[in-house]
């Protein structure tokens, strides 16, 4: 693969997944609009946001499967499709039901994109596999911090319907893009031996703890700061702006600390150093929100920034690693299948029967946070590294 044909099909790539995360994301700062529009409660309409991760977890496996065997091409031409055709949907409907059905088939597209990143990074034979799948993950965060921050000034100008237009029409750019260089990726040869997948590695802990909690800081700073004792009103706005820098330093993260991984002569080290970093980074925010240690609204933003940048620098390192060892495009499509059906599961436990415990017992919420990402930790510590930096482009 030239690579003047490898540089045009990732950025179509990476570009269809900023416009999943900004389509997906866009909905955040419209909840009270849509709660009025489609006369629903909060919780369905939070639905059609988390409605993505559930998509993740279920397709997942099926869309790498679907990669392993007849190779990626028919994968995005469906995920293109899907995307299309969900927002399409989720914008004409006036109704909550319509609104659904359309999100649920549009979040399908998510998987079918990220999923089978492996594949890519052994079919396209990059150089720099770490950076592609830095800016891939980066990309997807940078959408949804961006539709996050221009929601309100889109619904002030375009409207409910109008903003929803506008990202299916992104979307549909991106789509077509991404078509227009399918021709580019190689056509998976077939294996000369059959190789068996390996679908979860230990890798997938470092997905698990890094997702699971950065999602749980999010959806909980709120409620920490108003057990501190400060005003409700600010303690929403502060925390919503906490979860929005989360996202950006996330987005910048991926796409600046994972290509640093592919310049430094040790990536293996570089990658423990983020581990550690992320930990402790980890501890002073979880201190800070428990009010055991000083901190102001300043410290709080620039911490939440470093620890997302770091913690999806490392996730992207970790995703790539777990992939890496993988001879064909197919299962390393189906190692990054499971790393990313594992972090999913985490969001959608961990959150859930771990965050609540800052309320009750701050305490044990720390350490038992603080554990969770020490195991993380420790897996790049007791890995042995496939420190070769070229993945094989030729077989599937």
């Amino acid at each position: 693969m030239g690579s003047s044909d490898r540089t045009r099909f990732v950025t179509a790539y990476v570009l269809m997944g900023f416009s999943i995360g900004f389509a997906w994301f866009i909905l955040a700062p419209m909840v009270p609009g849509l709660i009025g529009l489609y006369k629903s409660s909060l919780s369905q309409v939070l639905l059609l946001i988390s409605v993505y991760g559930y998509a993740m977890v279920v397709v997942s496996l099926p869309a790498a499967w679907w990669a392993m065997k007849s190779g990626p091409q028919k994968l995005f031409k469906a995920a293109v499709i899907v995307s299309i055709l969900g927002l399409a949907t989720r914008a004409i409907g006036t109704s909550y039901t319509v609104a659904l059905l359309g999100q649920t088939i549009a979040a399908l597209a998510y998987p079918m994109i990220i999923s089978p990143i492996g594949a890519v990074l052994k079919l396209t034979g990059h150089q720099k596999p770490r950076s592609v799948t830095g800016l891939t993950i980066g990309l997807l965060f940078f959408g949804m911090a961006l539709g996050a921050f221009l929601a309100p000034s889109l619904l002030h100008g375009l409207g409910i319907s109008g903003t929803l237009w506008f990202v299916t029409i992104i979307n549909a750019l991106a789509g077509a893009n991404l078509l227009a260089n399918l021709n580019r990726l190689p056509v998976p040869q077939l294996a000369t031996h059959v190789e068996r997948p390996l679908l979860i590695t230990r890798w997938s802990l470092v997905g698990l703890a890094v997702a699971s909690i950065s999602v749980m800081l999010g959806s909980i700073a709120g409620e920490a700061l108003g057990k501190l004792g400060i005003p409700v009103s600010g303690a929403l706005a502060l925390g919503s702006l906490l979860t929005a820098l989360t996202f950006l330093g996330s987005a910048i993260g991926a796409v600046i600390l994972a290509s640093v991984a592919d310049r430094v002569t040790r990536p293996e080290q570089y990658q423990k150093v983020l581990a550690v970093l992320t930990w402790f980074v980890l501890l002073w925010v979880g201190l800070a929100l428990t009010g055991h240690a000083a901190h102001s609204a300043s410290t709080l933003e620039i911490g939440f920034f470093v620890l997302g940048a770091l913690g999806n620098g490392w996730y992207s390192l970790a995703l790539e690693a777990s992939a890496r060892k993988a001879q064909s495009a197919g299962a390393a499509g189906l190692s990054t299948a499971g790393f990313s059906i594992i972090s999913n599961l985490g969001v959608a436990i961990f959150p859930v029967f771990l965050g609540p415990l800052i309320l009750t017992s701050s305490s044990t919420w720390l350490v038992l946070t603080l554990v969770l990402m020490l195991i993380a930790v420790l897996v790049p510590f007791f890995s042995r590294q496939d420190n070769s930096n070229t993945p094989s482009s030729r077989t599937a």
